[in-house]
């Protein structure tokens, strides 16, 4: 039996010599082979199957020999040594390796095999006619002539799974050398985050992929008694021998056995002919055993699983960018917090900075109405669009009530603003959110004002000691809604549930009113307060009172609270009601007995100002806007402005004349458009006509008109009008335009006239 390839290397044609008896039928003694199987160091490489071997060389094959393998055989990372009696079968040139999938543990990863052939002058026998031992080695790069000589090793690399997903079989050729000895150094450099417990003590593992295959997996090791590798901030280096593998594609990193969370920023792979690739990572990395941070809760973005990173020739850090980062805690009540803050930019491509926690600078960091730096460094992200914040939920006072978040790009000084005025707590739904950008500073739009609450002068009207009295104020940019009256009608509580889901009305946070003097809240007391600036509500179209009681029962009357604002502006609420929480136990709650803890105030009429009110919003509901859009023809002079002017006709009326100009720009200009915003106080149907007046006295040469078309912005309705005429220089000209549903110049046909003049005389 003859074993050899056929190909355009080894040639297409052999002569065989014939054998009186089969190879692996000889009555010679058998020979003893060495096999050595090493097992990867590949997670969960170890196997408890059977596993059998099928030796083959230029004499034959020895057919399936099962190993056996002892209790710790094949264990990961481990080399077992086992004999085979065999035939003499020449020089090897392939090896059979099968698992039975077997076990508790059948998957199998097998690094390679070494076999040392016996050293018998029978092994030395040259292959039949004439033919080399080289024209009998198969087909690979870099084989030699002496592969399998007697007491030499041979090898057979897999570098792969047995199991049943990727088979439990496979058949290996031989190598020409130890593929220990032809490994190549690729040096990693391992980047740990610069934050809060970034480090780790577990162990590091990484796999390498390239072009020409994958390395198997690696712990990284400094090789030192007193290991710091890891550290928060830090760089460390490690040497790793592997096969070439070609220009890099993706790594996978995880962690290992007992240890903390790890945050890695970066990973660098020098290659062997000079080549760096980056890997960056910018997350956390946790074990099975430990998927949180050293408070022992979730981390975020925490992966368990091994991470695969995507190489990149480009360094990262060439394109990171600093960014300053300023969070505003709310000036109110309880808004600060001890909780570990985090931030996540997102730039408007998709691209994002990671998880960055932000680390306090004191003991005061986040507290009420404080103001504090951080500076942070990630990936450049370009224009930002949205910013997550939140909190890990520790601490004795977790909640959280943030104003107000700004991002600076320290490289181009660009910022941009993100509003939040909302709680950050469980209490409140949820311990992040997702914020918008804003160019401009919301806080420049800041308002105060200023709150005078009134109590009843009947007896007992007076808040129970150990009450706490809460207002918010709602209102919006529109125009306000005014109530007819001022008690908390049916049809008011209706119409506020109404205006409280509208997406107009503006809030403020829920502040509590303090600080106004030891007769605030007595019986006919007059307190005056100072809420922190909040967002300008414009208009306020309510109020929210509320009471809540620390004691068994607590209640109080009020009379009225006014309102004003910094400019001046002055709302009246009428109240005249109990607010009471708790159990009513005392006499003065049993008068209170109606009285609840929250009450929605709506303010006072003012028949001027409702007249003028009602005036306004019957003008805005009258009124119609339209874009008009004037189209100049391509084979109209270069002109200065003319002054034109339209009056629109529709099916209810007429509106106009509207001058068309755009303050600092040149309009009809040759094939140009120009949009013009206009109003009429009143809705005019459907357009019918149009009238032009165009004064062309400023004109140096005629201007040509093609068309024009109007859209009302209520019903989005296009009306065209389609002119195609020239206004002469010098001249006030005034043309009517008729309507239609359509662009008239899509129907249009354009037809090329070319007239022969005839050659006789006088022609």
């Amino acid at each position: 039996m003859h074993v050899r390839w056929f190909d355009a290397s080894h040639g297409l044609t052999a002569t065989l010599s014939t054998s009186p008896k089969p190879p692996t039928g000889q009555d010679d003694s058998q020979l003893p082979y060495m096999i050595r199987i090493y097992t990867s160091k590949v997670k969960g490489a170890g196997t408890d199957a059977n596993v059998s071997l099928n030796v083959i060389g230029v004499k034959g094959s020895s057919g399936w020999h099962q190993l056996r393998a002892k209790q710790d055989s094949f264990e990961r990372g481990k080399e077992d040594a086992f004999t085979l009696q065999l035939p003499d079968l020449g020089m090897l040139t392939h090896l059979g390796v099968k698992s039975d999938g077997t076990g508790q543990g059948p998957a199998w990863h097998l690094d390679k095999v070494c076999i040392i052939p016996p050293a018998v002058p029978s092994a030395l026998a040259a292959p039949a006619q004439g033919k080399t031992a080289n024209s009998l080695q198969p087909g690979r790069r870099g084989s030699s002539g002496n592969t399998g000589l007697p007491g030499q090793p041979v090898w057979f690399v897999a570098r792969r799974w047995l199991d049943v997903v990727h088979g439990l079989e496979v058949l290996l050729e031989v190598q020409a050398a130890d593929p220990a000895k032809s490994l190549v150094q690729y040096q990693v450099e391992v980047h740990t985050s610069d934050v809060k417990n970034a480090g780790t003590d577990a162990q590091v593992f990484v796999q390498l992929f390239g072009e020409q295959g994958s390395g198997e997996a690696q712990e990284l090791r400094s090789g030192k008694s007193s290991d710091n590798t890891f550290r928060r901030g830090g760089a460390d280096t490690f040497n790793l021998q592997l096969p070439y593998l070609g220009p890099l594609s993706k790594l996978r990193v995880w962690l290992e056995g007992p240890g903390s969370p790890w945050h890695l920023t970066l990973i660098i792979v020098r290659g062997p002919e000079g080549t760096v690739t980056y890997f960056p990572c910018a997350r956390w990395l946790g074990t099975t055993a430990t998927a949180g941070d050293s408070s022992g809760q979730p981390v975020q973005g925490n992966a368990v699983l091994p991470l695969e990173l995507l190489g990149t020739d480009v360094d990262p850090r060439r394109t990171q960018a600093d960014y300053k980062v300023v969070t505003r805690t709310s000036d109110i009540v309880g808004g600060g917090t001890d909780a570990a803050v985090y931030i996540e930019l997102i730039g408007s491509n998709g691209s994002t900075s990671g998880l960055q926690h932000l680390q306090p600078t004191g003991p005061h960091t986040f507290d009420q109405g404080r103001v504090d730096e951080f500076r942070i460094r990630c990936e450049a992200l370009g224009d930002l669009a949205q910013l997550r914040i939140g909190h890990d939920g520790t601490g004795s006072h977790p909640a959280w009530h943030i104003q107000q978040v700004e991002v600076t790009d320290m490289s181009s000084s660009r910022t941009w603003y993100f509003e939040a005025d909302c709680w950050l707590a469980a209490s409140h739904g949820s311990i992040d959110r997702l914020l918008q950008a804003s160019s401009t500073d919301p806080l420049a739009d800041r308002q105060a004002y200023q709150v005078t609450v009134y109590t009843s002068k009947r007896p007992g009207a007076a808040k129970t000691a150990g009450a706490s009295i809460f207002i918010i104020l709602h209102g919006s940019h529109g125009l306000p809604v005014t109530s007819t009256n001022g008690s908390n009608t049916i049809a008011n509580s209706s119409r506020q549930r109404s205006s409280e889901h509208s997406p107009e009305v503006l809030s403020s946070p829920r502040l509590e009113l303090s600080g106004g003097g030891p007769d605030s809240f007595s019986e006919g007391g007059v307190g005056s307060f100072t809420l922190p600036a909040v967002r300008n509500l414009g208009q306020l179209r309510h109020i929210t009172l509320e009471l809540t009681a620390l004691a068994e029962a607590c209640s109080w009357h009020c009379q009225h609270v006014e309102v004003s604002n910094s400019t001046g502006e002055r709302w009246l609420f009428p109240c005249n009601a109990w607010l009471a929480a708790g159990s009513s136990g005392s006499l003065k709650q049993l008068a209170a007995a109606a009285g609840q803890p929250q009450r929605v105030l709506q303010p006072a009429p003012n028949l001027d100002a409702l007249w003028q009110q009602i005036k306004l919003e019957t003008q805005q509901q009258q009124q119609e806007r339209y874009k008009v859009a004037v189209y100049t023809s391509d084979n109209s002079s270069p002109t200065s402005d003319a002054r034109v002017s339209v009056t629109l006709h529709g099916t209810s009326g007429e509106a106009g004349p509207f001058e068309l100009s755009a303050q600092g720009c040149s309009c009809f200009q040759p094939g140009a458009c120009d949009v013009f915003d206009v109003a009429s106080p009143t809705k005019l149907g459907q357009l019918q006509r149009l009238k032009v007046v165009a004064d062309s006295s400023r004109l140096r040469s005629a201007w040509h008109l093609d068309t024009i078309s109007v859209t009302a912005e209520s019903t989005g309705i296009t009306t065209w009008f389609f002119a195609d005429r020239s206004f002469d220089q010098g001249l006030a000209e005034t043309v009517m335009l008729e309507g239609s549903e359509v662009d008239i110049r899509a129907r249009m046909t354009r037809y090329k006239v070319t007239v022969h003049t005839g050659d006789d005389t006088n022609a």
